[in-house]
């Protein structure tokens, strides 16, 4: 539930409903009780709203279905983009080994990060750095799947 605002009380306050005479007042704790109500279901809680927790949680189980992008050779070895700046890009690069990890659901699972991630940004006003990250290069390294800085 949202916490109302003095403005949105005040606003809330302030309607007339026309249906009703205009000698007859509306009691203003049920107008109240109305405005909440309104607030609450306009404020972006549907099913499709994610937060900083989902993230958290999404990031998780990318993460864990990377693992240690081990590889035999350095083919099996690929990067991708990983979430999304206010500005826009990605905040950085992930290496993964397409020998263990399944991609089409590694890429799927990662532009629903990017999306949801786009829709707090705009929904809290996010700001970043703005700086583009260059997209890294691979390596196989120890027998894993590393950056390289280019």
């Amino acid at each position: 539930m949202s916490i109302l605002t003095r403005t949105q009380v005040k606003s809330c306050t302030a309607l007339s409903l026309p249906y009703l005479p205009m000698n007859m007042q509306f009691p203003k704790s049920i107008l109240f009780l109305i405005c909440i109500c309104f607030v609450s279901f306009s404020s972006g809680c549907d099913s499709n709203s994610h937060g900083r927790d989902d993230l958290a949680r999404l990031e998780a189980e990318i993460l864990t279905l990377i693992g240690d992008a081990s590889a035999s050779d350095v083919t099996f070895c690929k990067q991708i983009a990983f979430g999304s700046k206010p500005c826009g890009g990605p905040w950085k690069y992930l290496a993964y080994s397409t020998a263990l990890t399944d991609s089409t659901e590694l890429i799927e699972k990662v532009e629903r990060y990017s999306s949801w991630e786009t829709d707090i940004n705009e929904r809290e006003g996010g700001v970043s750095d703005c700086a583009f990250v260059i997209p890294p290069g691979v390596e196989l390294a120890s027998g894993a799947c590393k950056l390289t800085s280019n």
